[in-house]
């Protein structure tokens, strides 16, 4: 249990890790039933892929500056709960429609439809998990609370993106659906065990400010702060570049690359190799190098990296830069929750807790992943 720090952490670490793994399969999996069955030889699809994209991101920029507000207003435990079961009823629905005879503006509807509530949910989801990551580990393991958090994260991008293209291709888009469906089911029993502190400000009933007050108090909180106000101007432009290789990366893959399309989530599993790496290092090594210094070489380095990806022609190649690109796109993981945590501390009076600034870094972080595994 130590080498997961503690039980409530071993819990929500156990059940993420399965709940991850069925959205890399399930991001991966649309992406593909897109290209191959639902838009298939259209001038079309990568439009198509894109709004999958823009629907994925639109909660953020519409619900992410409000969510953490409502966040700090609800139980944390609760709301992860309320999240999951909502994301699991979604994805269930998806799972019904697939099983009709659709036309693709319907299929492509449902699809959107799904993306958006999922991605909504995790507006409020990862808020109250950062916070609660808060509440059941102390700062001095926080670093390392992350780092088991992307190791995580590279597990599964090992283990769901190169399963899901030939799966889909051999058995069809349910066995996704029904995977990523019953990997909420495993999240909400795993945070359903955790046993929440009861000094955690969700636990305890506490008189707050209107919304509107508690909004604008915390977005004074966010500018007052140069280093969160980087993040969120980081975010911004990694959401721009990520918007980009998410609508394109599968046709670079296929043509610049000459990649089989069965081979696409192969390249997702070099990165979560090489992330594996990289939260190795960041987590023995972001604390003492520091953590704002970690965030800033990590992201230009991926900048350089990325530049040279988007050069290449072959697979081998793209394979072996990727698993480079990892190590610095680990070490922004590890190095911006502990950050964030940080510039926002618990307020230390018991009724008037101020709300939780933007989680801009795990947005970056976010984004750019997703930008990269495509």
């Amino acid at each position: 249990m130590k080498m997961l720090i503690n039980r409530n952490f071993a819990l929500l670490w156990s059940g993420q890790a399965i709940s991850i793994i069925g959205d890399f399969v399930f991001n991966t999996t649309l992406v593909i039933w897109i290209v191959v069955q639902v838009a298939k030889g259209q001038t079309w699809a990568p439009l198509a892929v894109g709004g999958v994209l823009l629907l994925g991101s639109l909660p953020t920029i519409v619900l992410g500056p409000l969510a953490g507000v409502f966040v700090d207003r609800w139980e944390k435990r609760r709301t992860m709960l309320a999240m999951d079961a909502l994301r699991f009823a979604a994805i269930a629905c998806l799972l019904l429609a697939s099983l009709m005879t659709l036309s693709p503006a319907w299929q492509l509807s449902m699809i959107y439809i799904t993306v958006f509530m999922v991605n909504a949910c995790g507006q409020f989801f990862r808020p109250a998990m950062l916070t609660l990551i808060g509440d059941i580990v102390e700062e001095p393991q926080q670093a390392r609370a992350m780092g088991l958090g992307q190791a995580s994260i590279s597990l599964a991008a090992i283990i769901g993106p190169p399963l899901a293209p030939p799966l889909l291709l051999a058995f069809g888009v349910q066995w996704a659906l029904l995977l990523n469906a019953l990997s909420f089911v495993v999240s909400f029993i795993t945070i359903m065990a955790i046993q929440v502190p009861c000094l955690s400000e969700g636990s305890a009933p506490r008189q707050t400010a209107g919304l509107w007050q508690e909004f604008s108090a915390g977005l004074r909180f966010l500018l007052s702060s140069r280093i969160l106000v980087t993040l969120i101007v980081s975010t911004m432009i990694a959401m721009l570049g990520a918007g980009v290789i998410n609508t394109l990366d599968v046709f670079f893959v296929t043509q610049n690359l000459h990649t089989p399309v069965a081979l696409y989530g192969t390249l997702d599993a070099v990165l979560g190799i090489g992330t594996i790496l990289g939260a190795i290092l960041a987590a023995m090594f972001a604390q003492r190098i520091g953590l704002t210094r970690t965030i800033w070489c990590s992201t230009l380095a991926l900048g350089v990296l990325v530049t040279i990806y988007a050069r290449l022609t072959g697979f081998l190649p793209a394979a072996v830069l990727l698993f480079v690109m990892g190590v610095p796109l680990a070490a922004l993981d590890v190095a911006a929750g502990p950050l964030i945590l940080q510039m926002t501390p618990r307020w230390q009076h018991p009724h008037r807790a101020p709300p939780r600034a933007p989680h801009a870094g795990r947005h970056v972080r976010r984004q750019t992943r997703a930008g990269l595994a495509g």
